[in-house]
């Protein structure tokens, strides 16, 4: 399932939110991330942050690169994928969107 749409729309924020209630992502590394963003003042990008792992991303607040993470369900497998919504980042989107 890839997520596209302008920037800021809240592509990352959302399957963020989506990996934490679906308990894609471990507590350890979701109470690890919401420090960083604390750390960072920036509270309100701590679900961004779980797709956006890069360093860049994170201190730009935009995604950069295709995100993704894999939800195991009893009988399907769910890819997430991430995808930046910045017009110099289009290409990439397409990439992922494919």
């Amino acid at each position: 399932m890839a997520i596209v749409g302008h920037i800021d729309s809240g592509k990352s924020t959302l399957l963020g939110m989506i990996c934490e209630l679906m308990k894609v992502i471990d507590e350890k590394i979701l109470r690890k991330i919401e420090k960083e963003a604390k750390l960072n003042k920036k509270e309100s990008f701590k679900y961004a942050y779980l797709m956006d792992e890069f360093e860049q991303e994170r201190k730009r607040g935009i995604t950069m690169e295709v995100g993704q993470k894999v939800l195991h369900t009893k009988s399907k497998i769910i890819t997430f994928l991430d995808t930046p919504g910045h017009k110099d980042y289009v290409p990439k989107m397409i990439c992922g969107s494919a």
